[in-house]
């Protein structure tokens, strides 16, 4: 994954400024990073779910990039020392695995 920390760092400003045409642009910028990222789509890939299941994990990951976005409290911090790269595929594995949760939850039930 190439470091993109501060291609992220300039939405989180124009977020902030409340420039939505720039955040909207830098934020399909990022997401279009991490859909295509190696890292992140093994996280995914290690649950063995189909493409569409896939399809739903990203827009789970794009959401929480969208929804931290808005509260700094909640955003990649860099001073914490991880990578974007490192956090965002964090992320991906934790959404994998509860999407497998849930699907697990409703065939089991069923």
């Amino acid at each position: 994954m190439e470091n993109y920390n501060d291609l992220v760092l300039s939405y989180y400003a124009a977020v902030d400024s409340g420039n939505e045409r720039l955040a909207e642009k830098l934020l399909a910028e990022i997401l279009d990073v991490v859909k295509n990222d190696g890292r992140v789509l093994a996280q995914i890939a290690k649950y063995e779910i189909d493409y569409h299941d896939k399809a739903d994990v990203l827009a789970e990951i794009n959401a929480v990039i969208w929804d931290t976005s808005r509260y700094p409290e909640k955003r990649w911090d860099p001073s914490k020392g991880a990578k974007f790269s490192t956090w965002i595929v964090r992320i991906a594995h934790n959404k994998a695995d509860d999407y497998i949760d849930k699907a697990c939850y409703r065939i089991r039930n069923y």
